[in-house]
């Protein structure tokens, strides 16, 4: 744990040492958790699952000795879940369904006791949302929907009880959004646009009907991202465009009445990634690059003030990948070279701080794989072919722990990268199974690749199409080259 967060939980527990001498297990359950969710906004997730654990452990301990308290059950299902959602970050997705499972059960027994609390119900809501994520994770997204439906079908319930109620909206308008999610990794664009629809729709309403609420506002920017997502998958760059910049502009709109507001500032990178990339398959290289040097000013500002919060790291990495990216299209292989090697140096200090976060594995997956191909053509091929080599290797052990469609999408790419870069140096026959391996998962999968993948390949609109036919386009080159 870094020493500056140890320095901060340790002026956190001063505060209440003397509080817990006098006060309850309740109580002390509460401070941990609070420490556990102060860990978690600085990224760092193993911290934060030891202070969830000492609050579980007390909670269990109360629920023992009072079984009958339903708030002390509550509460516990507030700590299982945030400890399944970081197992889920870091690949257990085993025991992490087995924690967000009891919450789901206890939910359950709540809400049949009084099937007339709307918070119960709400809170029941949820919990079959959280298994809905963990059925994501691990590839099964035909019962990640069920789950999904579920939580949609008790949700809409309440909040037709009770039209006007402002949380009960946003339930809905979450689960609207869980839906159009799990579609949109089916490949179900059409059927993710209409859902991501619904969940833009009561946003803008909420929004509108409290425009001083600045939650409700980012709610908005949020929904607007997600649709903008959609559209873009859709290939309908115009319209993916008008919304990730409608969603800035709220951004921004709060960034200038709240300008220290960390959290903003990091959602302001995001959506400057996020046009960036559409700037950037629509061919416009400078929009894009300055896009993404604002992401990086906003990034590095953030990480000035706060130098241990790993996700201000993460997106700083993000942010020099995807400049090196453009470099790297517009010619400059040095410039590309340059800031993939600084992003490659943030993900690795990230992976050695915390080995077991599947994301940041598979963004240093995409690191070496870039610095492979900017080095390969600087003339450096013993070095390419070892960045390769490793990224490939991060891919498989990713797949081996986790074999959702993410990371078979990851590997199928670092597939046909291994592949382009055996053909470049001509080994056509070593190429060719690399091409295979990865057109077998294509076919096996029926994968819809993000756009972070295909920009590296191509820029039409039928994604499982275009890689389809590029594997098969790769494998037949690579057989009549050798004739």
């Amino acid at each position: 744990m870094p020493i500056k967060t140890q320095r901060l939980i340790a002026e956190r527990v001063g505060l209440y040492q003397e509080k817990w001498n006098i006060t309850s297990g309740y109580d002390r359950a509460r401070h941990f958790e609070t420490l556990g969710n102060l860990l978690t906004s600085n990224g760092d997730t193993d911290g934060a699952k030891q202070y969830y654990e000492e609050a579980l452990f007390i909670m269990r301990q109360l629920t023992e000795m009072y079984p009958d308290d339903a708030y002390l059950q509550q509460r516990m299902t507030r700590i299982l879940a945030p400890i399944g959602h970081i197992l889920l970050m870091q690949g257990d997705l085993v025991v992490a369904r087995k924690y967000l499972e009891e919450g789901l059960q206890i939910r359950q027994v709540l809400a049949e006791k009084e099937p007339e609390n709307d918070h119960y119900q709400f809170d029941l809501s949820a919990g079959f949302s959280h298994i809905g994520f963990c059925l994501c994770e691990s590839g099964d997204l035909i019962e990640a929907k069920q789950y999904f439906e579920e939580s949609l079908r008790i949700i809409q319930r309440i909040a037709e009880k009770d039209p006007k109620n402002a949380r009960w909206q946003r339930g809905l308008a979450v689960s609207f959004n869980n839906i159009g999610g799990v579609l949109s990794q089916s490949g179900d664009l059409p059927g993710a646009r209409e859902f991501y629809e619904k969940f833009l729709t009561i946003t803008r309403q909420l929004a509108e009907n409290d425009p001083n609420h600045t939650d409700r506002q980012q709610d908005l920017a949020m929904s607007l991202s997600q649709f903008g997502g959609v559209l873009e998958e859709s290939g309908d760059l115009l319209g993916s465009r008008t919304h990730f910049e409608e969603s800035l502009g709220i951004i921004r709109r709060l960034l200038a009445a709240d300008k220290d507001n960390a959290k903003w500032q990091d959602e302001l990178a995001r959506r400057c990634i996020s046009i960036g990339d559409i700037l950037n398959t629509s061919g416009d290289l400078t929009g894009a690059k300055q896009h993404y040097e604002e992401a990086i000013d906003v990034a590095r500002r953030l990480i000035d003030k706060d130098s241990i919060n790993a996700q201000w790291q993460y997106r700083l990495a993000l942010s020099l990948q995807r400049v090196g990216n453009v470099l790297r299209m517009d010619g400059d292989l040095t410039g590309a070279e340059g800031h993939y090697k600084k992003s490659l140096e943030i993900m690795r200090r990230l992976t050695r701080q915390e080995p077991n976060n599947t994301q940041w594995q598979s963004q240093l997956s995409v690191n070496l794989s870039s610095i492979g191909y900017a080095i390969m053509n600087n003339g450096d091929l013993a070095s390419a072919h070892a960045c390769y080599e490793e990224s490939l290797e991060i891919m498989r052990r990713l797949v081996e722990k986790n074999p959702s469609n993410a990371q078979q999408q990851g590997l199928s790419v670092g597939l046909d990268r291994f592949g382009n870069f055996l053909t470049t140096n001509g080994n056509l026959s070593g190429a060719e199974k690399f091409y295979e391996e990865s057109l077998e998962i294509i076919r096996h999968g029926a994968l819809s690749l993000p756009l972070s993948f295909v920009v590296c390949f191509c820029t039409v609109p039928s994604r499982n199409r275009t890689v389809l036919l590029q594997s098969e386009a790769l494998i037949t080159i690579s057989r009549l080259t050798k004739l």
